[in-house]
């Protein structure tokens, strides 16, 4: 889920498993101090150094050339806590506030420990490339279960501690988001992964434009969304997938919108006849994907608007430009991760007509709404719980 960077890490990429420790019971709490010192030792885990230090004395916890140091005794209830991390025991929301309470704050580390505990076969390593539903996972857990322990709802009167933001995790899935200091603290994919385009003043409008309109997603409050696993998704056609809520109506969709095309060649129907192909040419889009399109569609509107950069004040690169080009991006291209292709509930169409074939393209606009797939669409795609999204008329949304 465009290439994926990797991540950055704070512990051994080749630490040993923790698997087959084990901690004793209360009144042996030297061999239990042993034990964990010897998995932190071992392992480089820094997440259980922090949750040695939340749980325990925090005054006996050093740091020492990347190993710890355990100076006084551990308490029943932390041995208890690493063990039932180390037998895959799931961490709720509740445990993890529980550790936030604690001192806690590290994303990426609390993460880890969820994620480590329902997936104890993943413990201390990076999740790989092709670990899609790994992956997603990971985010999910970061979404649902760890952001929400850090930073509660307005109503509980909790507040984020200052500096307490995201941070770079071990376990970070290699499939999106930006590993880069310019993170952005609301979630999604940052500007730091734009890299060059074509010259310096470029590359920096660039930045400048992605940077804008991610801010803007996150001052509306809009949430990041880090895509679906596997299990989610189901096949409509080809190698296109949906949303299994959504997959079966546009299966159903296509099958009536085909039929009712023979149906109206043999009627005699002038437009009808000239249509040759009604398809998909894009479903699901993890982030990454979706990063690729964005940066296809900047090099689009960039070229377009062009003249129009030209003649301001300030000129092609400047604050208006800027302003000028977000508003072109907002409603052409969603910055990746906020965009219904990425929740599995959106198609954009293709069809072939006359001489002409229709696909996602902003030069099409005026012959898009002309095409017999386009006038099928405003009148059955309801039916199948569709609706379109009125700046591209190829572009639907599944209601649900």
């Amino acid at each position: 889920m465009p290439a994926a960077a990797s991540p950055a890490h704070r512990r051994s990429e080749h630490a040993p498993s923790t698997h087959g420790h084990h901690i004793r019971q209360a009144g042996q709490s030297d061999s239990s101090a042993e034990n964990v010192l010897r998995l932190q030792r071992d392992a480089g885990n820094h997440a259980t150094c922090q949750l040695v230090a939340a749980c325990g004395d925090r005054r006996s916890v050093q740091r020492e050339t990347g190993a710890v140091s355990l100076i006084g005794g551990l308490t029943m209830g932390l041995a208890t806590s690493l063990l039932s991390y180390l037998q895959g025991v799931d961490l709720s929301r509740a445990a993890v506030q529980g550790l936030v309470a604690m001192g806690v704050r590290d994303e990426g580390d609390l993460t880890n420990l969820v994620f480590w505990a329902r997936h104890p076969e993943a413990t201390l390593r990076k999740i790989q490339p092709g670990e899609t539903a790994l992956a997603a996972d990971w985010l999910r857990i970061r979404n649902s279960i760890v952001r929400p322990a850090l930073r509660p709802e307005p109503a509980t009167g909790g507040r984020t501690e200052p500096g307490a933001g995201p941070k770079t995790p071990t376990t970070t899935p290699t499939t999106g988001g930006s590993t880069g200091a310019d993170r952005p603290s609301g979630g999604g994919i940052g500007a730091d992964r734009l890299g060059e385009y074509r010259d310096a003043a470029a590359t920096v409008f660039r930045r400048e434009v992605y940077a804008a309109q991610l801010e803007r997603n996150h001052r509306m409050k809009k949430e990041f969304f880090p895509g679906l696993p596997p299990a989610e998704l189901d096949t409509v056609e080809g190698d296109h997938r949906l949303h299994i809520d959504a997959a079966g109506d546009a299966r159903s969709l296509f099958a009536a919108a085909r039929a009712d095309l023979a149906a109206a060649k043999e009627a005699g129907d002038a437009d009808a006849a000239k249509v040759s192909s009604i398809g998909i040419g894009s479903a699901y889009r993890d982030p990454e994907d979706d990063f690729r399109a964005w940066k296809k569609a900047f090099n689009t509107h960039y070229n377009s608007t062009a003249s129009s950069r030209d003649a301001l004040p300030d000129g092609p690169h400047g604050p208006a430009a800027v302003k000028l080009m977000v508003a072109r991006m907002v409603v052409k291209k969603a910055v990746p991760g906020f965009s219904n292709h990425t929740r599995g509930l959106a198609i954009d169409f293709t069809t072939h007509q006359g001489a002409w074939s229709f696909g996602a393209s902003s030069a099409q606009m005026k012959g898009w709404v002309r095409t017999w797939l386009y006038a099928w669409l405003t009148s059955h795609a309801p039916t199948y719980h569709f609706r379109p999204y009125e700046a591209e008329p190829w572009h639907w949304d599944h209601t649900g």
